[in-house]
């Protein structure tokens, strides 16, 4: 706290000529940001061509990369996620407008906004079975369905799919932390998620989900994996 009244005592005392030339470091700072950010958006369009061409929705990937961001740095972790999550979903929107399968709901497409970008093209849908169709058909690139804890409709036919050997596969949370997590969206797959350095396996054992620690994709009764919420 004196650190932070000592900074505005020094901003007070600041002439006009130091404050423009404060202004002007920030500009200068601004621009070499939009530069890095332009060559990490280059340099991953160059890994998703040498992949064959469409980007891939990632989770344990980014999960990866947020958690290695919060490890090293001092800002706030919500901060840091806000912001790269942003950047990471356009390198996804550069190759093809992301389809997102939703329930017609205000509240969720915020939520979708808010962690995919405002780029993305939402569809909206009546029926977690519907959505579930719109996903392994290949019609969307993900669903986001409610937490099974606040609505667990749709876990049934989830499980249905998954019996059939459908693919369609929970594949992570639409927030990156531990508090209010159940008030997140669940993302839903037409692939298996990539693994993550802290996953959870998520299996159907006599109609309730049990999560186990680690990427266990071929446990009988897969229903998919999670990232590990991170504890802000």
């Amino acid at each position: 706290m004196t650190k932070d009244i000592s900074v505005v005592n020094d901003l007070k005392n600041l002439n006009d000529a130091s404050l423009a030339d404060v202004r002007s470091k920030i500009d200068e700072m601004d621009k070499q940001i939009l530069q890095l950010i332009e060559s990490r958006l280059a340099l991953a369009s160059q890994v998703v061509a040498a992949k064959g061409g469409r980007a891939i929705f990632r989770p344990g990937r980014e999960a990866d990369v947020l958690r290695g961001l919060i490890a090293s740095s001092s800002l706030a972790p919500q901060m840091i996620e806000k912001i790269w999550r942003q950047i990471m979903m356009s390198t996804l929107n550069q190759q093809a407008q992301l389809r997102i399968a939703t329930l017609d709901s205000a509240a969720i497409h915020q939520v979708i906004y808010s962690r995919f970008s405002a780029a993305v093209m939402i569809s909206s849908f009546t029926s977690g079975d519907e959505m579930l169709d719109a996903v392994g058909g290949g019609q969307v690139d993900l669903g986001i369905f409610p937490h099974w804890r606040r609505d667990p409709s749709w876990l049934q036919h989830l499980r249905s799919y998954r019996r059939q050997g459908r693919n369609v596969f929970i594949s992570g949370f639409t927030s990156f932390f531990r508090v209010g997590v159940e008030e997140a969206g669940v993302i839903v797959t037409p692939y298996r998620p990539d693994a993550s350095s802290a996953d959870v396996t998520l299996i159907d054992q006599g109609g309730e989900i049990v999560e186990i620690k680690g990427h266990h994709p071929d446990r009988m009764g897969f229903l998919g994996i999670i990232q590990e919420p991170f504890s802000a």
